[in-house]
This record gives C-alpha cells, sequence and structure tokens, in this order.
C-alpha cells in the first residue's frame, strides 16, 4: 500500500499530519468493511486530529455501514456524536465511566449537549442552597447561562442537520455560526441560513414564537449581569421546548 498527492507523487507516512495519517490508516478498514464475516463494526476514537470536513465524512461512511451491520464507536469527540445522531434516525449515545477506586465499569443513557445544560438547569433550581452574600454567582445568572448555553447547543445542531439535509458545506456553516459572537445574532444567523434554501416553514420562527424575548436576559447572565429574577422553571422549560423544535426538525 502506497499514499501519493494528487500530482501522483508518493508521499511517506511521515509527511502526512497526524489527521491525515488517522484517515489513511482508517481508509482500508472502511473499504472492505462491508464484506467482512462479522455483524458488527466497532471502532474506538477514530476522529483523532479530524478537522470538521473530515468528522463529517465519517460520520456519514458510518451511518451508511449502519445500514447493513451494527456500528459501535467510541469517542470523546463531541463532533462525531452530533454528526452521527443528526444523520442515523436510530442512533443511541451512551456514555461509558469506570470508578477509578473499584473498578467498576457503568454506562448510562446520554443525549445531545443542550438537554445535559437544561437537566444542571433543572438541578440547581431544585437542589441550590439558599443565596449567600459571598456568591461570585447568583442562582439565577447559572440558570440562565445554562440556558443560553444549551441554546448554542441546540443552533449549532440545527445548522448541521439543516446542511447535511440541503447537502451544504456543514463545516463553512458551523464556523460561520460558531464566529458570531452572541446568541440573540446567531438566532438571526441561523434563519437567514435557512430562509436562503429551504422553502418551508422555518424552525427558528417557532423557536423565537417560545422563547425569544428570554435571550436578552440569557445572554446578559453569561456576562454577570441579571435580571430582577422570574420563573426560573418556566424559563428552563421554554428553553427545553425551543431546543427540542430546532433539532428536530425535518429538513427534507
Amino acid at each position: 500500500m502506497s499514499v501519493s498527492n494528487s500530482s501522483g507523487q508518493e508521499l511517506q507516512l511521515s509527511m502526512l499530519s497526524a489527521g491525515q495519517r488517522n484517515a489513511f490508516l482508517l481508509a482500508p478498514l472502511l473499504s472492505t468493511a462491508e464484506s467482512g464475516p462479522f455483524s458488527f463494526l466497532i471502532l474506538d476514537d477514530p476522529v483523532h486530529a479530524f478537522d470538521e470536513i473530515r468528522v463529517d465524512r465519517l460520520a456519514a461512511v458510518l451511518v451508511d455501514l449502519s445500514f447493513e451491520r451494527r456500528v459501535i464507536v467510541f469517542t470523546h469527540d463531541e463532533r462525531l456524536k452530533q454528526h452521527l445522531l443528526a444523520r442515523a434516525a436510530n442512533g443511541q449515545a451512551w456514555r461509558v465511566s469506570r470508578d477509578v477506586e473499584k473498578g467498576e465499569i457503568s454506562i448510562e443513557s446520554t443525549d445531545e449537549m443542550w438537554r445535559v445544560l437544561l437537566d444542571d438547569a433543572r438541578n440547581i433550581v431544585t437542589w441550590a442552597p439558599r443565596p449567600s452574600p459571598t456568591t461570585y454567582l447568583t442562582e439565577a445568572q447559572v440558570v440562565r447561562g445554562l440556558c443560553r448555553q444549551a441554546v448554542d447547543h441546540a443552533l449549532h445542531s440545527c445548522v448541521v442537520r439543516y446542511s447535511l439535509a440541503q447537502r451544504q458545506d456543514v463545516a463553512r456553516n458551523v464556523s460561520s455560526i460558531d464566529a458570531v459572537d452572541n446568541t440573540p445574532k446567531r438566532v438571526a444567523f441561523a434563519e437567514e441560513l435557512i430562509n436562503q434554501t429551504h422553502s418551508g416553514r422555518n424552525p427558528i420562527d417557532e423557536f423565537s414564537k417560545i422563547c425569544g424575548h428570554y435571550l436578552r436576559g440569557w445572554n446578559k447572565a453569561v456576562h454577570g449581569s441579571d435580571d430582577a429574577k422570574a420563573n426560573l422553571t418556566l424559563e428552563i422549560e421554554k428553553a427545553w421546548e425551543a431546543c427540542a423544535v430546532i433539532t428536530s426538525w425535518d429538513f427534507s
């Protein structure tokens, strides 16, 4: 086996970047996986040093393979998890951890990051101690900050799903929304992006109806400011409802 560039010049593996070497070594496995004797395929951290484009391409290959056999992927990379869940209708995500002292392995279902963040917000409202004058951030600031982070992750996931459905450049669109410096502007960017080519209803309109009037307060909370305390439980529920809309929308 040899590797060459687009001009036909033969290259040494040492001349490739870490991501290129990883992709090169994965290629033979993935090209023959369909004809293998096993009904499953297991990969361990396959996107080490990958850029966004290679993450998406690998996700596409793995989802295609999953129609023929079970595919199990171990990864620390949130991007691969997101791309796989966006592409695979029957994909599942699990967190595997080991107790250092007992050596016991535990497995629990995990979900998209926005759900994890809003679960944390709910726990804070339920279990937070009484306010202290020495506390750096108030309960409301922490909860609203988590709501904002959840919205940002959901918008990111929405852009990935939209880009995949419309066969657009996922890496370009994701980089563009990540470059926007606050959440209200990210919402406006996602709405404009989807309006460019999607002729149906825009999920961002539904999102804004549900929680648009909370965005200013959530954005301020991240920067240490806070509005008068309102119903934090209601804010979390509205964030959950809005995030669920934009991450499950059918763009086909």
